[in-house]
């Protein structure tokens, strides 16, 4: 909390230039307003004043130079903290609150394009054709160089030294020492490390990506766990392919986002039912077939929201692969007590392309499918009979015991 009778200093790392300036004003401004670019740049103003007379002012000075009330004050300070333009340090001195602000200069050019969610807010901020318009403003227009010789002197060529005469240069402490921003994307990649042990991928593929990674999970809000997978579909030959990359995390995004979800909570259609028993077996099926993969996932939950990531793998298995809702159900389910209770992308998808491709519709027709998968022996035997003959309701009920976990009223 600010208060009016706070003082603060301000220092700055390094003058700016004219291509700063031009970096600040262009695309640094349309991310963080211009009531936040205008205090960066009266905080220059008032570090290079401080120069000359190192005094601490009050908050209050700044208050009335832009205008701004004291939460305005707070908003805009924390825009060019978050965006990497500003260092803020506190201390207690009688029974007040002393800040220190320090300026830190841009990025330059290549990092800031090169950072894909600055680039991607930046775009989104001013539409592709004022994006574009801008990245030029920063390409120059030389000369063809091809149709030229190059004929500059080397050093060698115009200086002679001795280096047991010469005089080391001494810097001063406070030497004025350039420092860019440093943007930095805070995502905890624990899981992602582990995952990426379990799947036997080098950390020497993905450790000159690690970065660029971090940023667009950062930027398209990809869990560990997908993040992992997202990867490893991304690496071919031991060589990680950024283009493709991002192309996964985008089309992860546009299925993702929960407002975008709608297969999740539908339901199985009636001409894809049976007529079901009464046993617990057949109620089991039938409950199934009466909720949504949303609802099952809930129930898992203990009641609460399910993750992005799980509902996900719901939306993905029922848009992209076709499958019904009950079917959807029974694999969550199969895929869960497989797998120590954590629904795995990649094996979800794996069965679930197998069982497109059998036209699997009916949630009894996907519990024989799971025993035939438990049991890989007797499919040798079925080949053999040329006869695939329909699993006995023990048989299922064994499955339902161990795939279930919980009964259901």
């Amino acid at each position: 909390m600010l208060y009016r009778s706070d003082t603060y200093y301000t220092e700055y790392s390094y003058p700016l230039d004219n291509v700063q300036s031009d970096v600040l004003i262009l695309l640094y401004q349309p991310l963080i307003g211009q009531n936040a670019y205008g205090l960066y740049m009266t905080l220059l103003a008032e570090a290079k004043r401080m120069d000359r007379f190192h005094r601490a002012c009050l908050l209050s000075r700044l208050l009335t130079i832009m205008h701004m009330s004291l939460e305005e004050l707070e908003e805009n300070l924390k825009k060019l903290e978050a965006i990497g333009l500003l260092k803020s340090y506190v201390k207690q001195q009688e029974g007040l609150s002393a800040y220190l602000y320090r300026l830190i200069s841009p990025l330059t050019l290549p990092t800031f394009f090169r950072n894909q969610i600055l680039v991607t807010l930046l775009k989104q901020t001013l539409g592709n054709e004022e994006f574009e318009k801008t990245k030029n403003y920063f390409r120059l227009a030389g000369e063809n160089k091809r149709e030229y010789e190059e004929v500059t002197a080397k050093f060698s060529d115009v200086f002679t030294f001795n280096l047991e005469q010469s005089v080391p240069l001494e810097l001063k402490s406070n030497f004025l020492n350039y420092k860019e921003a440093s943007f930095e994307t805070e995502y905890d990649l624990s899981l992602f490390e582990e995952a990426m042990k379990d799947y036997q991928i080098s950390h020497r593929v993905i450790s000159p990506h690690i970065t660029y990674i971090k940023q667009l999970a950062v930027l398209y809000n990809v869990d560990n766990l997908t993040l992992a997978s997202l990867v490893r579909e991304s690496i071919e030959d031991n060589k990680f392919d950024r283009k493709v990359f991002k192309e996964k995390c985008l089309s992860f995004y546009n299925m993702n986002s929960t407002d975008k979800m709608t297969a999740v909570y539908l339901k199985q259609a009636e001409k894809d039912k049976e007529v079901y028993g009464n046993d617990s077996l057949s109620l089991h099926l039938q409950y199934l077939e009466k909720i949504s993969p949303y609802e099952l996932l809930k129930h898992k939950q203990g009641g609460g929201e399910p993750s992005v990531h799980d509902l996900s793998i719901a939306e993905t298995l029922m848009t992209q692969l076709g499958l019904n809702p009950g079917v959807v159900n029974l694999l969550i389910e199969y895929v869960l007590g497989k797998n120590n209770d954590i629904l795995s992308r990649s094996y979800c998808e794996t069965i679930g392309a197998s069982w497109a491709r059998k036209h699997i519709k009916t949630v009894k027709e996907a519990y024989e499918a799971t025993l035939i998968h438990k049991k890989p022996s007797e499919i040798t035997v079925q080949k053999k009979k040329r006869v695939q003959e329909p699993a006995d309701d023990q048989d299922l009920s064994d499955i339902l015991n161990r795939l279930k976990g919980d009964r259901y009223d």
